[in-house]
């Protein structure tokens, strides 16, 4: 039994028989809820038990349907692809469109198939750069990094494009 510390004001009052009046109580409230008659309790208890049981008729004849086409179609599918392989194997393949190219990747090797009169480069095919042009300062036979913009001669380094650049100011 719960000791008096952990009652309540109103517990306690009770508990000894001794009403409290500053504690109000709240009235009887008439219930929502729609008082049914023994044979009508009876009625709608039968009823509902009835759906309940058609229901689970209904959902386990669902699952009796899934299953049998589950298991329909597994057979079909094992016969469809053992059937299309057999007559894959029996017929050649059609050969390609002439416009196009055709790439195979089998066990006995890679091809890449051209179609006649078409061909993989667009014009001519590059071979090597030109050499670069040497340093125009005489006695350099260095590549060219730079050019004199007024004049696009080549030089090899600041120190020769002020040696050409020089002459070409001091006549100007």
């Amino acid at each position: 039994m719960p000791t008096s510390g952990n009652l309540t004001r109103r517990q306690r009052a009770r508990m000894h028989d001794q009403p409290d009046e500053t504690l109000l109580e709240l009235p009887e409230m008439e219930s929502k809820k729609r008082k049914y008659t023994a044979e009508e309790a009876a009625l709608r208890r039968s009823e509902v038990s009835r759906r309940r049981e058609v229901q689970r008729k209904q959902k386990m004849e669902q699952i009796h349907r899934q299953t049998i086409n589950k298991l329909l179609k597994k057979q079909a599918s094992r016969k469809t692809k053992q059937e299309e392989a057999e007559e894959s194997a029996d017929l050649p393949l059609p050969p390609p469109p002439p416009s196009l190219l055709r790439y195979q990747w089998t066990k006995e090797g890679t091809t890449l198939s051209i179609p006649e009169g078409m061909t993989l480069y667009k014009g001519q095919v590059s071979s090597y750069p030109e050499e670069r042009a040497k340093c125009e300062v005489p006695g350099c036979t260095k590549v060219h990094r730079y050019r004199i913009p007024k004049t696009n001669q080549p030089v090899c380094s600041l120190e020769h494009y002020r040696a050409l650049v020089k002459p070409a100011n001091s006549v100007a």
